[in-house]
C-alpha cells in the first residue's frame, strides 16, 4: 500500500523498511571516488531519513528496523577524455566503503556507454547511513541522470525457527 505524500514521491506505509532513490544532475567523475547527490526520493517508508539532491539514506527507527539489507545501486557513464576503462561504483556505509560493495562496467575500446551495478546485503542500525560514490580508472566519464538509482531494502527474517530446521511455520496466522 502506497499512498502520495508530495508531488512524485511516495511513502509506503506500513511495510518492510523501504526506499528508492534515482536521478541525479549529470556531472563528470574522474578517479577521485565522488559521491552521488540522488535528486529524487521514488519511494520510502517513514524507516528511512532523505533529502532531495543529498547523498545520504539514513535508517532512522530504532529495534523494529534494525537487521539485515539489501542494497541495490547503479549508475551509468559516457567517457570524456583520456580513455577511462573501468566505471566503479561503491556502497560506503557510515563512511566506509562495504566489503563486497563495488560493482564495475567495462567503459572503454568504443564504447559510449556503461553500466556499474552493485547487489549487497549490508547489516543496519537506528542511525546509519548508506551512500554511493562513483569513480572512474583514468581521465574522466559523465554520469548519465536517468542510470543512477539505490534501493534498499530489509530482508524479513520472521518465521525462521532454527530449531526446527529452518521451516517456517504458520499458526493461527502468525509465523512462530
Amino acid at each position: 500500500m502506497t499512498r502520495q505524500v508530495s508531488g512524485d514521491k511516495y511513502r509506503a506505509n506500513p511495510a518492510i523498511p523501504f526506499i528508492f532513490v534515482h536521478g541525479s544532475d549529470s556531472f563528470t567523475v574522474n578517479t577521485t571516488p565522488t559521491k552521488i547527490d540522488f535528486d529524487h526520493c521514488h519511494q520510502k517508508t517513514d524507516n528511512f531519513h532523505f533529502i532531495d539532491g543529498t547523498s545520504r539514506m539514513t535508517l532512522m527507527r530504532g529495534m523494529d528496523s534494525k537487521g539485515v539489507y539489501m542494497v541495490y545501486a547503479q549508475a551509468g557513464a559516457t567517457p570524456l577524455q583520456g580513455a577511462p576503462l573501468k566505471l566503479t561504483l561503491e556502497i560506503y556505509k557510515n563512511g566506509t566503503v562495504c566489503e563486497c560493495g563495488a560493482g564495475h562496467g567495462g567503459i572503454g575500446a568504443g564504447k559510449v556507454h556503461s553500466d556499474a551495478t552493485v547487489i549487497t546485503a549490508l547489516y543496519l542500525e537506528k542511525g546509519d547511513y548508506v551512500e554511493a560514490f562513483v569513480h572512474v580508472d583514468a581521465g574522466a566519464a559523465a554520469l548519465e541522470d536517468d542510470v543512477i538509482r539505490c534501493i534498499i531494502s530489509a530482508i524479513s527474517m520472521n518465521g525462521w525457527n532454527n530449531n526446527s530446521q529452518g521451516t517456517i511455520r504458520y499458526r493461527g496466522g502468525v509465523n512462530r
